[in-house]
């Protein structure tokens, strides 16, 4: 089918059989973090978790609210020492801008066609019509976040003089 990778949704946390057939592919998984707690996240990294397989932890809440993001939460995922993942259920693309901050392995965000029509995810899903921008602002973001070191730049220095 040419899948680039597999999500395992927050109810599969826990589903050690389709766990092993995903990691049996060596294809990429990103195992979404729901709802569960820390002790569950832990138990699934102690059962699935080695080097030589590509997980990420995605951090979601299931909250349409901003308030709700808990998005250093992230930050405390990266101590399992996983690569970490957003997946985005706000209705604010706030969240989305702030997760870059914690320089996520990937972020998943919901898309949805250019009608009125209502979708099971239609309070946080992205307009078609309106990704490309999206993209294009986080890209931006994530420039201006930059790589984290002080460092001056000798051609910046000559153009302010």
């Amino acid at each position: 089918l040419g899948v680039d990778f597999y999500k395992v949704i927050r109810n599969d946390i826990n589903n050690d059989s389709l766990c092993k057939l995903l990691l049996q592919t060596k294809k990429p998984i990103y195992v979404s973090t729901g709802l569960s707690g820390m002790d569950s996240i832990a138990n699934f990294m102690e059962r699935h978790y080695s080097n030589e397989h590509d997980i990420s932890l995605v951090h979601t809440q299931l909250s349409y609210k901003l308030a709700h993001c808990n998005l250093k939460c992230l930050e405390t995922l990266r101590n399992s020492n996983v690569p970490i993942s957003y997946g985005h259920h706000c209705d604010s693309i706030t969240a989305l801008e702030l997760a870059l901050c914690f320089s996520p392995k990937a972020i998943f965000f919901y898309v949805k066609d250019n009608s009125t029509d209502d979708f099971p995810d239609n309070n946080h899903a992205i307009n078609l019509n309106e990704v490309a921008p999206l993209i294009s602002h986080l890209e931006k973001i994530n420039c201006a976040l930059g790589s984290g070191l002080k460092t001056l730049k000798e051609d910046l220095i000559k153009k302010q003089q």
